[in-house]
């Protein structure tokens, strides 16, 4: 829980918009732009 509260932070850091939440983490990963990647990479 703590884990997943620390990367939605560093999510929402990355996106430099509003919280991020479990269905803008799927947009991201979904996509192919630099912050999917960076996104799968934390997620690894």
């Amino acid at each position: 829980e703590n884990a997943y509260q620390w990367f939605l932070e560093k999510l929402t850091f990355l996106m430099d918009e509003e919280p991020a939440t479990s269905e803008t983490v799927a947009q991201i990963v979904s996509g192919d732009d630099k912050k999917a990647r960076i996104l799968k990479e934390l997620m690894l």
